[in-house]
């Protein structure tokens, strides 16, 4: 009996990432491409369908943030940022050494008192104080004039409320009433501290009330000078300051140590799916791109346009929503949206197979645990590259458009420093569960559940990572378009949502996505909380 002979193993060629779907695919070498249909006239109908939905509410936004722009009066939310970075100056201050003296263990509360009485009458020194404060609204700048009297005393912060007399005087702002009575107690605090009157009696408690309800925690600072009899007060707003200080570069810290390790898990991923040690796990099937196209825009309608309708109907109604039922009904919604999932059944494909084509998965979910905050950390430099775009589309927003003065400006923000900025911990639950569980949950179903796997089976006659990348890309700008922080975040958006979609691709699950996603809201919202303790 003749020996078996073994065939003789021959070289493989690489393979390139962009080739046809007939030279790499997902299944078997020998197999066939798949071939997909084609848009069908439902599809077509779908997609301008979320057109007009994008459309209408990136114009709602556009005209929002265009409304807010001539707004001449702060809110709690406008001067949100610059009380933290108030509180990050001041806190560099205190941690620096300047500021008011600190008793020893075996100083007397009299004897303190004096001492810091004493050194109020030296000419503080701290860290300079960015003119980029010395902008945007009133309050704002009020608050700017409030930090150079903290850190450099009442003579230069008097000088700077004359300055801020003539710069509205010339662009003939008319202060509303409210404004000119916290330029009237400001004016009148500054007075009294150049008289060494560090607690003036001038001030009633109604208009103390009154500056800290405006300017917040700047407000607060303001009436406990160096020198103040009310030392336990301003210890405890220094406290703060340092605190937001420490945390500030803790961040910055972790944020930077984060993006080194980016660079490195990118490069270690691109290399090993270059060399196939690990291929994605997404595979296309050639049919349903039209239904999962159609789902998309039955939830565009219902998560947009369903809520503006709700209000509607209670607004002629003349129902009045008590306590925090707003809250509950647009957490309804957010998950109530879901039901969308229930036409591509409709259409004949079974839950199961639904569940399958838009990765709700449970299989490897061990797994996509355990690479997800690697996932989220090989993206950073992709966000980088969007935070760089985001800055330089300020940057040119700002040279192309002739400010109001005194209005409130056009910087990407989100609603949710409103909530934040009022402070009540049911407010504070709400913004937690919608943007570290509603959002995930929601938001990665649809997009790079439901639309992505409609991108895919789109594109995919193209060569697979020429379709990955468009999927990824149209994804993500559909993704950042639809946000309410504006034009100008639309690159960092993007690169979000692309490191989302690339984790999707590899895993074949939402499980990754929703994870990095969650890890992502919940920095930026951690972050905010305790830069508010």
């Amino acid at each position: 009996m003749a020996d078996k002979v073994e065939p003789e193993n021959e070289p493989v060629e690489p393979v390139s990432p962009f080739a046809t779907p007939d030279v790499i695919s997902d299944h078997d070498p020998s197999e066939e491409p798949v071939h997909h249909e084609s848009l069908s006239l439902g599809g077509k109908l779908a997609w301008l369908t979320v057109a007009i939905v994008m459309t209408a509410m990136i114009t709602l936004t556009a005209f929002s943030r265009s409304s807010e722009e001539t707004r001449t009066e702060a809110t709690a939310s406008d001067l949100f940022p610059v009380q933290l970075q108030g509180r990050t100056l001041v806190g560099q201050k205190s941690f620096t050494g300047g500021g008011s003296s600190t008793a020893t263990a075996s100083t007397t509360d009299d004897e303190e008192k004096d001492t810091d009485r004493d050194d109020a009458k030296k000419k503080p020194s701290g860290a300079a104080i960015p003119e980029a404060l010395n902008d945007g609204t009133y309050e704002q700048r009020l608050c700017y004039v409030l930090l150079v009297n903290e850190n450099f005393g009442p003579d230069e912060a008097t000088q700077k409320l004359i300055e801020l007399d003539e710069a509205a005087a010339d662009a003939d702002f008319e202060l509303s009433d409210d404004q000119t009575r916290l330029r009237n107690i400001v004016a009148t605090l500054l007075e009294s501290y150049q008289q060494n009157d560090f607690d003036p009696a001038a001030v009633s408690d109604e208009d103390r009330d009154f500056l800290k309800a405006k300017l917040g925690w700047i407000g607060e600072l303001a009436l406990v000078p160096e020198g103040t009899r009310n030392t336990e007060t301003r210890k405890e707003l220094l406290s703060d300051a340092t605190w937001s200080m420490g945390l500030m570069m803790g961040f910055m810290a972790l944020v930077l140590l984060t993006l080194m390790a980016g660079v490195a898990m990118a490069a270690v991923y691109s290399v090993l799916f270059a060399t196939r040690r690990l291929t994605p796990k997404f595979q296309t099937r050639g049919s349903s791109l039209n239904i999962y196209i159609e789902t998309f825009a039955l939830w565009m309608v219902f998560f947009f346009v369903g809520p503006q309708l709700t209000a509607l109907a209670i607004q002629f109604s003349g129902i009045e929503l008590t306590g925090n039922a707003d809250m509950l009904i647009s957490i309804g919604f957010f998950f109530g949206s879901l039901i969308v999932l229930v036409y591509p059944v409709l259409r004949g494909i079974s839950f199961k197979q639904v569940c399958s084509d838009i990765g709700w998965k449970g299989k490897g979910g061990f797994v996509d645990l355990l690479v997800s905050p690697l996932n989220y950390i090989a993206g950073t430099p992709l966000m980088l590259l969007g935070l760089f775009c985001v800055l330089l589309l300020t940057l040119v927003a700002s040279l192309m458009t002739e400010p109001k003065p005194f209005g409130t400006g056009a910087a990407a923000g989100h609603p949710i420093q409103d909530i934040f900025a009022g402070g009540q911990w049911w407010n504070i639950i709400y913004v937690v569960v919608m943007a570290c569980v509603a959002a995930p949950i929601v938001e990665e179903t649809m997009f790079r559940g439901v639309l992505y796997r409609h991108l895919r089976e789109l594109s995919g006659d193209w060569a697979r990572w020429g379709s990955v990348i468009f999927s990824a890309v149209f994804n993500g700008l559909i993704f950042a378009a639809i946000h309410p922080q504006g034009f100008v975040a639309i690159p960092l958006l993007t690169a979000l949502a692309i490191s989302f979609s690339l984790a999707r691709e590899w895993r074949d699950s939402l499980i990754a996505p929703m994870v990095m996603h969650a890890i992502n809201n919940g920095t930026v919202t951690t972050f905010m909380l305790l830069m508010m303790m």
